[in-house]
């Protein structure tokens, strides 16, 4: 499991490991939290649809201009992801695997959809789908979010991940 300490400002923030940190919203404090942590890029899964627009404008503004990275990579959430969403996922990876430096992905409560990129994260790295899954669960991915954990598992199994 990640590093049990919480990131200031980040809503439901958490270190993965030395490269990936999992999130929710990010308040200015949050802003000075990424700085200190030295991450080089934000990849954030909010959608416009769904999330507060202001909150990705803000997040967005104040992120550029503390001298960090930040990508739109938008994501469905709740009951409405779909498997066109677990598509973007190894796009996601790859933007991680390219990147000199720590990054932090998000959605709002960074529960279900830092969950799905978390989880995939931990699969191509070694970890069983099982124990990704649990991880996921245990930073607060809702239940009623199946779709979610069966979308993973299909991918890990397209994969051949076990």
């Amino acid at each position: 499991m990640g590093d049990e300490t919480s990131l200031i400002g980040i809503r439901n923030g958490w270190k993965v490991d030395n490269h990936l940190y999992r999130g929710g919203d990010v308040s200015l404090a949050g802003i000075s939290t990424l700085r200190q942590l030295g991450i080089a890029k934000v990849i954030s899964f909010m959608n416009k649809k769904q999330d507060s627009p202001a909150q990705i404008l803000f997040e967005h503004t104040h992120i550029l201009n503390a001298g960090m990275q930040w990508v739109n990579v938008p994501m469905e959430s709740g009951g409405f992801f779909s498997y066109d969403d677990i598509s973007k996922v190894p796009g996601v990876l790859a933007e991680i695997a390219g990147t000199t430096g720590p990054v932090l992905c998000h959605c709002h409560e960074g529960k279900d959809r830092s969950s799905v990129v978390a989880s995939m994260y931990r699969i191509t790295h070694g970890w069983t789908v099982d124990d990704a899954i649990k991880e996921g669960q245990q930073y607060g991915w809702h239940w009623r979010n199946g779709g979610m954990r069966r979308a993973v598992r299909q991918w890990a199994k397209e994969q051949g991940y076990k």
